[in-house]
């Protein structure tokens, strides 16, 4: 390779013919859809994204991953934001300089996909996007993120948008969950939760 040919490699196309990428769909126009091939592959680069981006090593992150699911699985939110707190307190500060409320999303979004539970981020409803969804096996948690202003307000937009009205066809209790970040500390300051009612 050239000088020019590394410096333009594509992540994509190298995952693919590396294997850790596989084509499971192809639409009208062309377009692939890449997905990893299985779940050991999919576990693996979560681990590495993991790593990069908030220093939780490999070794440490297989058992971050369980206790996070038992704590959700519990219904122990309070065990699951002491976790939350200990990851974000091990993330370089340059990463989150880069993205401040980004940052702290994705990182939830990388660690709830590795746990294996259900998650979806930026979840669109007809008044608005909420930040995070997280269904467990009874139970389904709105998340909303607010950087440097209380939970409360986090909350209260799950409230006023009805953000959980959008998961009652599942037929489970769905709860609100409003969390503070703050741009000081680098961290969860508080979070505050509400089962919303049918």
């Amino acid at each position: 390779f050239d000088t020019f040919e590394l410096d333009n490699l594509k992540l994509s196309a190298i995952l693919y013919q590396t294997g850790y990428l596989t084509i499971v769909g192809v639409d009208e126009e062309g377009l692939l859809t890449l997905d990893y091939p299985n779940k050991e592959v999919r576990d693996s680069m979560l681990e590495q994204l993991l790593e990069a981006l908030v220093g939780v090593e490999v070794e440490r992150s297989a058992a971050l991953a369980i206790g996070l699911r038992r704590s959700f699985e519990g219904d122990d939110l309070e065990a699951v934001f002491r976790s939350l707190r200990s990851v974000f307190r091990s993330a370089p500060y340059q990463v989150y300089e880069s993205w401040p409320e980004r940052f702290y999303q994705a990182v939830i979004h990388l660690l709830f996909r590795y746990l294996g539970i259900r998650v979806r981020s930026e979840v669109c409803t007809s008044d608005g996007r909420m930040d995070c969804a997280v269904e467990t096996s009874h139970r389904v948690y709105v998340l909303e993120f607010k950087l440097d202003e209380p939970a409360e307000v986090a909350l209260d937009q799950i409230r006023r948008k009805r953000y959980y009205e959008a998961w009652w066809h599942l037929g489970k209790p769905v709860v609100g969950v409003g969390v503070e970040l703050s741009s000081q500390t680098r961290n969860i300051e508080r979070w505050v939760a509400e089962e919303m009612s049918m």
